[in-house]
């Protein structure tokens, strides 16, 4: 009696987590009944959702299909001697990805079996008409995906969502008919947590640190394979950066119109979240700064007529937290020859700060942030520039422009783009606390974040220029600290 395997496969997830499952249950149940039919043990299970069985054109490798090379590994392993599933098409639409299989069953006596099709691999007859309806499946999917493409394209050009795959985190789908488009409906408490996070991340928040907390209070996301995922940052960030949130229709990267269903952000909330998750600093390799003056405080030690300019890293010497030059990094051109105690450095730049009238800073940085948070035509302008943008690069890759028209029209879209994003984001960090300047920074300090004592910082601070010790002996000096404000 043969071990058998049973193999299911969907390319999409429906659109509902029970949709999915009875349509995987179809395939097992009439697998199941074959193998009682041939007197089979049914061994295992192996299954692969919402991944495709063939290589699209320009594709190196297929997808990868965790199911299909588990069952292998069985095979090789001995586990299983018979692989069934519904339909060749559920096996693979590929032929370099059968032949594959057919060499690892021919080498360990295993058989393949469709339930639906006379499948018999055991003769050279059989193995190319196996071959053959393979060939006839990647061509009838390819067809499919040209039909799929274009009613996609056109739903997304009337603004209408997607209907595959789990809507949108903050969204659930609605039918009015069963013959009408899904449209997207707001589901209230999903919206709370991205109101919630949106406006956590302005006020200087780290999205790992906010993670972390909806995590703690059992606060679940529902993401693309299974419902009830915990919230992690990488998740987090891509549920705030979805032009979904903000009621905007993306098709192929490109900005198509606005859609039908209702914002949970507005337009000028979402483009300063985004500003913020996309800026250059949080794409930094290694962990984030767990200090708020590191790479702030360069080095001013002058060589060779020069200041050094190195940027100060943190340290621990003797249990004292310590920014130092450091020259043991590859590439690194510092002196090593200055650093500075961090318990020292934070008193004397607070009060740098509240000697240059707080209170001045903080209402020119609140008008600052009025201004730019109640500009929609600006958000509008950046959402806009960055769609055209990379549209362009689609235009470019299929050699529709030619190189120097590309490259002209994108340093101008850049230029732009980067103004925007500048003007949208540079204050909207900063805590809503700082902006308060009845009393002394000093006070508020220790309860923020490390990043919204960071974002402050840098609303203030071009950098802290550190100069090298003096005679002055230990504790802080503050003749060594020379600041460079913002204009």
């Amino acid at each position: 009696m043969r071990r058998a395997g049973l193999l299911v496969r969907l390319s999409t997830a429906k659109a509902t987590e029970q949709l999915t499952d009875d349509a995987t249950e179809r395939q097992e149940e009439r697998s199941r009944a074959y193998c009682m039919a041939k007197g089979w043990e049914v061994v295992r299970l192996y299954s692969d959702l919402d991944v495709s069985g063939f290589r699209r054109p320009g594709q190196e490798a297929p997808p990868y299909r965790e199911g299909l090379e588990q069952a292998l590994a069985d095979i090789e392993a001995g586990v299983i001697d018979a692989l069934v599933f519904f339909k060749l098409d559920r096996l693979t639409r590929d032929p370099g990805v059968f032949v594959r299989v057919q060499a690892i069953c021919e080498k360990h006596g295993a058989v393949l079996a469709s339930v639906t099709e006379p499948l018999d691999t055991s003769t050279p007859m059989g193995e190319g008409v196996a071959l053959m309806l393979v060939w006839v499946a990647r061509m009838e999917s390819q067809n499919t995906s040209v039909r799929v493409a274009a009613q996609r394209e056109q739903a997304a050009n009337r603004g209408i969502p997607t209907s595959g795959g789990w809507p949108a985190f903050g969204y659930e789908y609605v039918r009015k008919t069963a013959t009408e488009p899904p449209q997207y409906k707001i589901v209230p408490e999903e919206a709370a947590v991205i109101r919630e996070a949106a406006q956590r991340i302005l006020a200087g928040e780290s999205v790992n640190s906010i993670a972390r907390d909806l995590d703690q209070r059992g606060i679940r996301a529902r993401p693309t394979r299974r419902a009830g995922k915990a919230f992690y940052g990488r998740l987090l960030r891509q549920v705030l950066l979805n032009p979904s949130t903000a009621g905007i229709r993306v098709h192929r990267g490109a900005q198509l119109r606005q859609a039908t269903w209702g914002p949970i952000l507005d337009r000028v909330t979402w483009a300063a979240v985004r500003t913020i998750l996309l800026a250059p600093e949080r794409r930094r390799p290694g962990r984030p700064p767990r200090w708020a003056l590191s790479g702030l405080a360069v080095c001013g030690n002058v060589v060779d007529g020069a200041e050094c300019g190195n940027p100060l890293r943190s340290k621990r010497v003797r249990g004292e937290v310590v920014l130092a030059c450091d020259t043991s990094r590859a590439g690194s051109r510092g002196c090593g020859k200055v650093s500075i105690t961090y318990r020292h450095l934070e008193p004397i730049v607070l009060k740098m700060i509240e000697a240059r009238d707080w209170s001045l800073l903080a209402r020119n940085l609140a008008e600052l942030r009025a201004r730019r948070s109640a500009d929609p035509a600006l958000a509008d302008q950046l959402a806009a520039d960055e769609a055209e943008l990379r549209s362009l690069a689609v235009q470019k890759a299929l050699r529709k422009i030619s190189e120097p028209e590309w490259l002209a029209m994108r340093e101008a879209l850049v230029e732009r783009i980067n103004l925007a994003q500048a003007q949208l984001g540079q204050a909207m960090a900063v805590p809503a606390e700082a902006l308060d300047g009845s009393k002394p920074i000093s006070e508020s300090w220790p309860k923020w974040s490390v990043d919204q004592q960071r974002a402050v910082l840098r609303a203030i601070f071009v950098r802290l220029v550190i100069l090298p010790a003096t005679k002055r002996g230990p504790g802080p000096d503050p003749d060594r600290v020379r600041p460079e404000w913002q204009a």
